[in-house]
């Protein structure tokens, strides 16, 4: 496996957030309110945009929607009317030559050591971080635990070893949960003998009820990428564990 969906944390710590409360209130009042809701959300979130700066990338979010629809399961990797389509982008700059970081972005040893609520990355078909390998992968966070399957879409170079300074490096994945699709694309990119920028892309789309949260988890998809980003830097450049720091 190669660099993992950093924005995967993020969906679930907002979900706790902000999607239980609304699935609640919309079971406890049946379907007439549901109802009510979608028509609410669908009239009010049409060709939503906005873009959003950070310190050390600029990141830019879409929110779109399709004809209303409520459909159910996984997401096609193909727009369907009916979902929320999210997109976004980040980016740090790491202090250290781009084949070494390469090397630990694809370590699968050391994915736990950066990626915050890893529980398990286990690849169902094919060898870790090649292109087409499929892995069930599972994270935890505040007591709630969610399992997705990963598919490794593009590697290049395939060879990470003697990369040309001025090849970028392109490892990009598809997720699929439970009324989410999600894509990835991750671009290393030489920027000194001693420096490299990572520059991720990010695509959601949501369907069932939690496309209704998730216009109000556009803030804590961002902050959360940003911060695993941040983690792999503090891994990558000084040695810092997750696991052992203090919340």
């Amino acid at each position: 496996m190669v660099v993992w969906k950093v924005g995967m944390m993020g969906l679930l710590q907002g979900l706790e957030l902000v999607f239980l409360g609304v699935e609640n209130y919309v079971m406890a009042r049946g379907g007439g309110a549901e109802s009510v809701i979608y028509r609410y959300f669908a009239s009010t979130m049409l060709d939503c945009r906005c873009r959003l700066r950070f310190h050390g990338g600029v990141s830019s979010v879409e929110l779109r929607e399709a004809a209303p629809q409520t459909p159910t399961g996984a997401l096609p990797s193909t727009e369907e009317p009916g979902e929320l389509h999210v997109k976004y982008s980040v980016s740090i700059e790491i202090a250290l030559p781009r084949e070494k970081v390469v090397q630990l972005l694809s370590d699968p040893v050391h994915r736990p050591k950066w990626l915050r609520g890893l529980v398990l990355h286990e690849p169902l078909r094919g060898a870790d971080g090649q292109v087409g390998t499929e892995s069930r992968v599972v994270f935890q966070s505040g007591g709630r635990t969610m399992e997705c399957t990963e598919t490794v879409t593009r590697r290049e170079p395939e060879n990470l070893h003697g990369i040309p300074s001025d090849r970028v490096v392109h490892f990009d994945r598809e997720i699929v949960a439970a009324g989410m699709w999600s894509a990835a694309r991750e671009q290393i990119t030489e920027t000194g003998t001693a420096s490299t920028l990572w520059v991720s892309e990010n695509e959601y789309r949501f369907n069932g009820l939690i496309r209704l949260a998730a216009p109000f988890m556009r803030g804590v998809f961002i902050k959360q990428s940003r911060q695993h980003m941040q983690d792999f830097k503090s891994f990558a450049e000084h040695g810092t564990d997750v696991r052992e720091a203090k919340d």
